[in-house]
Protein backbone atom coordinates (compact mmCIF):
# COMPACT_ATOMS: atom_id res chain seq x y z
CA UNK A 1 0.00 0.00 0.00
CA UNK A 2 1.30 3.46 -0.93
CA UNK A 3 2.05 5.97 1.78
CA UNK A 4 -0.22 9.03 1.96
CA UNK A 5 2.22 11.10 4.00
CA UNK A 6 3.80 14.20 2.52
CA UNK A 7 7.47 14.31 3.39
CA UNK A 8 8.83 17.06 1.13
CA UNK A 9 7.69 20.23 -0.61
CA UNK A 10 5.56 23.16 0.47
CA UNK A 11 1.85 23.92 0.45
CA UNK A 12 0.41 27.12 -0.96
CA UNK A 13 -1.35 29.09 1.79
CA UNK A 14 -4.76 28.52 0.18
CA UNK A 15 -4.31 24.75 0.65
CA UNK A 16 -3.88 25.05 4.43
CA UNK A 17 -7.16 25.18 6.37
CA UNK A 18 -7.89 27.63 9.16
CA UNK A 19 -7.43 25.98 12.54
CA UNK A 20 -8.79 26.88 15.93
CA UNK A 21 -6.03 27.94 18.32
CA UNK A 22 -6.99 25.04 20.58
CA UNK A 23 -5.98 22.60 17.80
CA UNK A 24 -2.35 23.79 17.75
CA UNK A 25 -0.32 21.97 20.39
CA UNK A 26 1.73 24.25 22.63
CA UNK A 27 0.52 27.51 21.06
CA UNK A 28 -0.63 29.08 24.32
CA UNK A 29 2.67 28.20 25.98
CA UNK A 30 4.65 29.50 23.00
CA UNK A 31 2.79 32.81 23.05
CA UNK A 32 2.98 33.33 26.80
CA UNK A 33 4.83 36.56 27.49
CA UNK A 34 4.87 37.63 23.83
CA UNK A 35 2.09 40.20 24.24
CA UNK A 36 2.38 42.58 27.14
CA UNK A 37 -1.08 42.22 28.70
CA UNK A 38 -0.51 45.07 31.14
CA UNK A 39 -0.44 47.49 28.21
CA UNK A 40 -3.81 49.19 27.88
CA UNK A 41 -5.78 50.42 24.89
CA UNK A 42 -8.59 52.80 25.73
CA UNK A 43 -8.17 51.85 29.39
CA UNK A 44 -8.57 48.10 28.76
CA UNK A 45 -5.71 45.63 29.28
CA UNK A 46 -4.74 43.50 26.29
CA UNK A 47 -5.78 40.31 28.07
CA UNK A 48 -9.20 40.27 26.33
CA UNK A 49 -10.99 41.58 23.26
CA UNK A 50 -11.19 45.36 22.99
CA UNK A 51 -14.11 47.10 21.33
CA UNK A 52 -13.54 50.66 20.19
CA UNK A 53 -16.51 52.85 19.33
CA UNK A 54 -16.40 55.98 17.22
CA UNK A 55 -16.80 58.02 20.43
CA UNK A 56 -13.54 56.47 21.66
CA UNK A 57 -11.52 57.82 18.73
CA UNK A 58 -13.39 61.00 17.75
CA UNK A 59 -13.18 63.99 20.06
CA UNK A 60 -16.29 66.18 20.22
CA UNK A 61 -15.16 69.83 20.58
CA UNK A 62 -16.94 73.12 21.26
CA UNK A 63 -14.54 75.06 19.02
CA UNK A 64 -12.02 74.03 16.40
CA UNK A 65 -8.51 73.87 17.88
CA UNK A 66 -5.65 75.90 16.41
CA UNK A 67 -3.43 72.82 16.24
CA UNK A 68 -3.59 69.08 16.69
CA UNK A 69 -2.08 65.72 15.82
CA UNK A 70 -2.02 64.65 12.17
CA UNK A 71 -4.79 62.10 11.64
CA UNK A 72 -6.73 63.14 14.75
CA UNK A 73 -10.51 63.05 14.28
CA UNK A 74 -12.56 65.95 15.60
CA UNK A 75 -16.33 66.45 15.56
CA UNK A 76 -17.48 70.06 15.58
CA UNK A 77 -21.09 71.17 15.11
CA UNK A 78 -22.05 67.89 13.43
CA UNK A 79 -19.11 67.89 10.99
CA UNK A 80 -16.19 65.46 11.18
CA UNK A 81 -12.71 66.92 10.66
CA UNK A 82 -9.38 65.11 10.20
CA UNK A 83 -6.33 67.07 11.32
CA UNK A 84 -3.91 67.45 8.38
CA UNK A 85 -1.25 69.64 9.91
CA UNK A 86 -0.15 73.24 9.72
CA UNK A 87 -1.45 75.60 7.03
Amino acid sequence: MASTSISTGAFNADRIPTLAQSKISGLTTALTGKVETTTKVNGIALDRDIVLKSTDIIEEVEELPADGIIGELIAFEGVLYVWKGAK
